[in-house]
């Protein structure tokens, strides 16, 4: 697993904490998180902690690019998924309606 963010570099494995503090230092319109597999397979955020973020993920290819419906969506929502990603715990997929997003 590789955490990129817009404000500084990447970590490779990173902790549950180091993705936690990410999110939450995130602010201002040009603020992202990636947490990435590979190239094809990762999770991304954009947004801030006031405001909300905007979810989304990718599973191995453009086609297969989803959007996390109902959004904004909380910091502690979006850490979560970011988390359970990490950890290979599917539950991220069903706490949120995802919708596919064409790229």
């Amino acid at each position: 697993m590789r955490l990129e963010r817009q404000d500084g570099g990447p970590i490779d494995n990173p902790t549950e904490r180091q993705i936690a503090e990410a999110i939450g230092a995130m602010k201002g319109d040009d603020s992202f998180v990636i947490l990435s597999r590979d190239e094809m397979n990762y999770m991304q955020a954009a947004g801030d902690v006031i405001r909300g973020f905007v979810l989304e993920y990718q599973a191995g290819d453009t086609d297969r690019h989803f959007l996390a419906a109902d959004g904004p969506h909380s910091s502690d929502r979006v850490s979560k998924a970011f988390r359970n990603y990490a950890l290979n715990d599917p539950q991220w997929e069903t706490d949120f309606k995802w919708e596919p997003l064409d790229l």
